[in-house]
């Protein structure tokens, strides 16, 4: 139990260290002057021992809180790095499914309209196999980069897994899902010169759009994901979308 809480609460169960020790310190500080100059005046005595103690717990708990507001600001860029992937810098399949499912939730709450875009590379292990990983990566970089560009204000994108991706809009219509999965497919036909060497690439775009959403997250996925191999099967850099 001691060891759960420990791991919890480490932070403050490390500036709770330290400020014991800085009292501990203090209180010994101070029977130790009163001691060896109690004989001579109590006041004196007293006075000394007072200000030796407040200087030696300022001299420790002025630095402890520096201390303790770097370790929770670091605390806080690490949590927030542990929702990012990486390379793209969007958000882990985690984060994302995390943020998806609690969306998709309120909607069917509410009946909302609610659209899922899953796109991915087209031939990328050929990519992979030409200009090697790095150059793979420096694809999937590119892809970031252009989607948040795309879409500045939708934070529901995520990295899927490897080459794919994944777009989930609230409260769009038909039309506007059909055109933004188009915009996606038409952006991202695009290339990036590495290592002297031009690299194109494309996307596939496959959509599944509800007026009033009925349908779990793992059900929207599913249909997004078809529909992204139909588009694969209608000769790639495709969109196809399924209303329901």
């Amino acid at each position: 139990m001691f060891e759960k809480l420990v791991r919890k609460h480490s932070v403050q169960m490390v500036i709770f260290f330290i400020w014991f020790i800085s009292v501990l310190i203090s209180g010994l500080l101070t029977l130790f002057i009163m001691r060896i100059t109690l004989d001579e005046n109590y006041m004196i005595a007293l006075i000394i021992a007072c200000s030796a103690a407040t200087v030696a717990s300022l001299s420790t708990s002025i630095p402890t809180t520096l201390v303790y507001k770097k370790i929770i600001k670091m605390k806080d860029e690490i949590i927030k790095l542990s929702k990012i992937d990486g390379l793209t810098k969007l958000l882990n399949r985690t984060s994302f499914m995390e943020l998806y499912e609690q969306l998709v939730k309120v909607s069917i709450e509410k009946q909302d309209s609610l659209a899922v875009i899953i796109f991915d590379l087209d031939h990328f292990k050929r990519i992979n196999d030409s200009y090697g990983h790095a150059g793979g990566d420096k694809v999937l970089e590119r892809v970031g980069t252009i989607i948040k560009q795309l879409l500045p204000k939708q934070e529901l994108i995520g990295r899927f897994g490897g080459e794919e991706f994944i777009v989930v809009l609230h409260e769009v219509t038909k039309d506007e899902a059909g055109v933004i999965g188009e915009r996606i497919r038409r952006e991202l036909n695009s290339s990036i010169i590495y290592n002297e060497k031009e690299i194109n690439f494309t996307v596939s775009v496959g959509i599944v759009h509800t007026s009033h959403c009925n349908l779990d997250t793992d059900s929207l996925i599913k249909i997004a994901d078809d529909n992204l191999y139909i588009a694969k099967r209608n000769g790639r850099n495709n969109t196809s979308i399924e209303y329901v």
